[in-house]
């Protein structure tokens, strides 16, 4: 899928198909749109075009990261993607120019797909009423989806970031159609860890919604290639540091470091948070907590902030069997399963022990899916 970023580098396309909306999540709701659009591109020799903002332009946590939304609409086959910047002054553009200038006179729009609830345009104006009106005079044709239910609730973004936060990952993958999962960017750090014994890396997490704190059977996406591994969400109570007298945060003396290298010789990798979650990670250290001398694969830490109320909140992720370097590469976490809820343990020791029996329990988990 072809990506276009800007409305001044938006170019002409045959027959544009055009699904337009924000599409955060890419739920079911939005999947009938985009889908909707690929097959109607395909019938007229046409090209599907998906429309969509960034940042969010009612100003609300995006459910999904940009780039995480873009993998998942291109998935569904449209061929390309026009990303508008919705900045203060797009914001100020009426809904008749959004329509005559960007989808009549620069994607030169045959079809346009638009939700039911959706409104675009200053003060929020436009809507499907405005495309049927506008579309005789313009050459364009309107197709309009009504709003999809299940249980007398309309799927919605906000629904599901509800559902996400809440850990019914069960019913959000039903309105998603897809797991929930998370995106994130494996960076290099600071190099602590190889003072400690083993090599470490830091991450950039994408701004995603985040199931709650524990431990989860999980697939890793990772080159276009599946993983199994296993997932801690949580702000690691065993290997809390506590800052003192403006001092870099000290290991609590009775728990030792773990080290990250599997039996097998796998490299650890840790993986933290941007530069704010960097800076924040002088007051909140955290050692790393889920791998030990008994577990084999590769270990990766993902420490994010997102949202604001889980600000010391840590993702990491075992791979199975997995022993590559991935500095410098994005991966996407899939959530199958809950294994346990997140606890402190009185040692590092106990901590390894239980890691082997969620290891386990993941094989088994992934044993009958």
């Amino acid at each position: 899928m072809k990506v276009i970023r800007g409305i001044s580098n938006i170019r002409r396309f045959p027959l544009p198909v055009v699904a337009l909306g924000v599409f955060d999540g890419v739920h079911l709701g939005h999947r009938s749109i985009l889908s909707a659009a690929v097959e109607t591109a395909k019938e007229i020799r046409g090209t599907s075009v998906a429309v969509t903002f960034w940042p969010h332009p009612q100003n609300r946590k995006s459910l999904y990261s940009l780039e995480h939304r873009l993998r998942i609409i291109g998935e569904l086959g449209l061929q390309a993607a026009i990303v508008i910047k919705f900045t203060g002054a797009f914001s100020r553009l009426s809904a008749e120019r959004f329509v005559k200038d960007i989808l009549v006179d620069r994607i030169s729009a045959r079809y346009i797909f638009i939700g039911k609830n959706f409104h675009f345009g200053k003060d929020r104006k436009g809507d499907y009423r405005l495309l049927q009106r506008s579309s005789a005079r313009n050459n364009f044709k309107v197709r309009v989806f009504e709003i999809i239910r299940r249980k007398d609730m309309p799927i919605s973004s906000t629904l599901l970031r509800e559902l996400i936060s809440r850990g019914e990952l069960s019913r959000a993958r039903q309105l998603l159609l897809r797991p929930v999962s998370v995106l994130g960017t494996v960076i290099k750090g600071e190099s602590r860890g190889s003072s400690l014994g083993f090599p470490t890396a830091n991450i950039d997490p994408h701004h995603e919604v985040l199931p709650p704190d524990g431990i989860y059977a999980v697939r890793v996406i990772l080159g276009g290639k599946k993983f199994k591994g296993v997932c801690y969400i949580g702000k690691k109570p065993t290997f809390r540091k506590h800052l003192s007298n403006n001092r870099h945060c000290e290991e609590a003396e009775e728990i030792p470091r773990l080290s990250l290298r599997g039996t097998a010789g796998a490299e650890a990798i840790s993986i933290t948070g941007s530069e704010q979650a960097a800076q924040s990670q002088k007051q909140d250290c955290f050692a790393p907590c889920l791998a030990g001398r008994q577990a084999s694969g590769l270990a990766m830490t993902v420490a994010g902030q997102f949202p604001r109320r889980r600000e010391s909140t840590g993702i990491e992720v075992h791979i199975l069997g997995f022993h590559r370097n991935i500095y410098a590469k994005t991966l996407e976490i899939q959530f199958i399963k809950k294994i346990r809820e997140d606890r402190k343990f009185s040692s590092a020791l106990k901590l390894s022990g239980q890691i082997k029996k969620d290891i386990s329990r993941a094989k088994n988990i992934f044993s009958h899916t």
